[in-house]
């Protein structure tokens, strides 16, 4: 398992606050930057970061479109790192 760096950010591009997950692969640590990104409110955007390489920029609003408050196979924060959707 590799520990991956979410960097949340606000519209002015400075780094609010930050969480370390550790998850399978690149993608199962794309697939959680939604969540991450959901429990900030302050957050315009989160980047990914495998050490210093940026796996993921997306922001809220991809994230999180207009009626669909969560992310579709993203385990929960503290979670297993696997999807569980059927």
């Amino acid at each position: 398992m590799t520990v991956y760096t979410y960097f949340l950010r606000q519209a002015d591009h400075v780094a609010a606050s930050f969480e370390a997950f550790e998850a399978a692969d690149d993608a199962a640590a794309r697939a959680l930057a939604g969540a991450v990104c959901a429990q900030h409110l302050s957050a315009a955007y989160v980047e990914v970061y495998d050490g210093d390489r940026l796996i993921l920029r997306q922001d809220r609003a991809a994230a999180h479109p207009p009626g669909r408050p969560g992310v579709a196979g993203a385990p929960a924060l503290g979670g297993s790192s696997q999807d569980s959707s059927p």
